[in-house]
């Protein structure tokens, strides 16, 4: 077995690195030119190319899955929406408590399975023993759940698209009591703070699964909500 190695983007990058792939087929390839400020990219199949420009160093983009990319700016790291719309996220210096002590810049990241977002940072100068940090995003996701049944389920409830059971007009309605037993919080409670868990349970039932996918969507960093750091 021969191993070709050829030159994919003749575009030149002061430091080119954190290539990515999405779309169909995986063909959308990305990456950042971290201190050319730039994040490019390149369809394998049309052979089309692009780029857009950041304000400061880029140490990482990760595609989302409804477009746009969450990047490690200097400073960041920042959600940019497709039409280059710009939302801050919380800081490394809000997770420390203090600004930071040498010069330091996001290096790289990745999304693990349960959705918590692992990145790292270094400093400009000086890398033998100063700056270099891991911090993680709990619950951080980038979209829709990526579980395909919960995926499609999600996406029909956004579209508005769920139908609700109709109800039988001859069966009576028994009043709800307004006090949740203990067990009802501690499922109430898990749903929201572990959504993935019940997401990933076979044995929960739809209403929890539905109840569990409407947790998550809060926790979509396009909300802003429900996002903090802390050291991993």
């Amino acid at each position: 077995m021969t191993i070709k190695v050829e030159v994919l983007d003749n575009r030149r990058n002061q430091l080119g690195e954190g290539p990515t792939s999405s779309g169909e087929n995986n063909n959308h390839i990305q990456w950042c030119d971290i201190y050319g400020r730039k994040v490019r990219w390149q369809n394998l199949i049309t052979g089309q190319t692009g780029e857009f420009a950041t304000n400061e160093d880029v140490g990482f983009q990760i595609q989302r899955v409804h477009g746009g990319e969450v990047l490690g700016t200097a400073n960041g790291p920042v959600l940019r929406d497709l039409d280059g719309t710009l939302h801050k996220l919380p800081t490394r210096v809000e997770a420390d408590g203090k600004p930071d002590a040498t010069l330091l810049r996001w290096n790289d990241a990745k999304i693990a399975s349960n959705g918590d977002l692992f990145l790292g940072t270094m400093a400009y100068q000086n890398q033998k023993d100063e700056g270099g940090m891991l911090y993680c995003v709990d619950n951080f996701i980038t979209g829709a759940p990526d579980i395909p049944d919960v995926k499609a389920e999600f996406e029909k409830k956004i579209a508005g698209k769920e139908e609700e059971p109709p109800l039988d007009s001859q069966t009576p309605i028994e009043p709800q009591s307004m006090e949740k037993s203990p067990e009802e919080k501690e499922k109430e409670d898990d749903i929201k703070n572990n959504p993935g868990k019940v997401l990933n349970d076979p044995n929960a039932s739809s209403k929890d699964v539905a109840r569990a996918s409407s947790s998550k969507r809060k926790r979509d960093i396009r909300t802003l909500q429900d996002i903090y750091f802390s050291r991993a």
